[in-house]
């Protein structure tokens, strides 16, 4: 039963370590991808800040136009 309980915790520990090692694998791979996708996204809140910026200003402006012919 010792000799059970030795092999179960050396496969145990080798299912650990190649468990571990594919993690750092998979975590390695997607780091520059994440990366990319949280520059896009920055990129898309630029540009959605920037479309409000100029619909206010629209707005703005349409709201000091006089189309009545009385100003």
């Amino acid at each position: 039963m010792e000799s059970f309980d030795e092999n179960l915790e050396h496969y145990t520990q080798l299912a650990m370590n190649q468990v571990q090692e594919k993690y750092s694998q998979l975590k390695e791979a997607a780091e520059p991808l994440i990366k990319e996708l949280l520059d896009d996204l920055d990129k898309l809140e630029d540009y959605f800040t920037e479309m409000a910026t100029k619909l206010n200003d629209i707005l703005t402006i349409r709201n000091r136009v006089d189309n009545t012919g009385k100003g």
